[in-house]
């Protein structure tokens, strides 16, 4: 496509629309709780893990690359990390990376994978997997690298917001 007619085809695409900037399309892809690639998805995540076992895989269609594993996985009831929502208690920023503590162990349970500040909450919330069995209170959030700067964190069902 010719330059001079990219701004026409934009305008086109865009009139009827309101166009937002990539944090404010961040902020809204983690309160609505969807997964993205390079962050809460990898090669070494699994569909269920991520909860996309009940949006985007089919039970009952034929043959498929890695139908073996998930049909495993959903037979077996559960897998080892679920992704996860998780509230800032106090409003203290959170950021990727941050891995979770329980608060009475020094064994951390999971980590956080996106952060942004919630404008519908009013707090900052984040995406994140936390390991199955993990207790759901009393959770702690820390850089990996610090102990000083904890925050409290609440779990929260996703969507955050629908």
């Amino acid at each position: 496509m010719p330059v001079a007619e990219c701004a026409d085809r934009v305008a086109a695409l865009t009139g009827n629309h309101i166009v937002i900037d990539e944090p404010l399309a961040e902020t809204l892809r983690i309160e609505a709780g969807i997964p993205r690639w390079g962050f809460e998805l990898g090669e070494d995540t699994l569909p269920p893990e991520a909860g996309l076992d009940r949006t985007h895989i089919d039970y009952h269609k034929g043959c498929y690359i890695g139908q073996e594993v998930i049909s495993r996985l959903k037979s077996v009831g559960h897998v080892n990390r679920q992704l996860t929502g998780f509230v800032s208690e106090a409003g203290a920023p959170l950021s990727p990376g941050m891995a979770i503590f329980a608060a009475a162990s020094a064994t951390q349970t999971g980590v956080l994978t996106s952060a942004a500040y919630s404008f519908a909450l009013e707090k900052p919330i984040a995406l994140g997997y936390l390991k199955r069995g993990s207790p759901l209170d009393g959770l702690i959030a820390r850089p990996v690298e610090s102990t000083d700067a904890e925050v409290r964190v609440v779990v929260r069902t996703l969507p955050f917001v629908s």
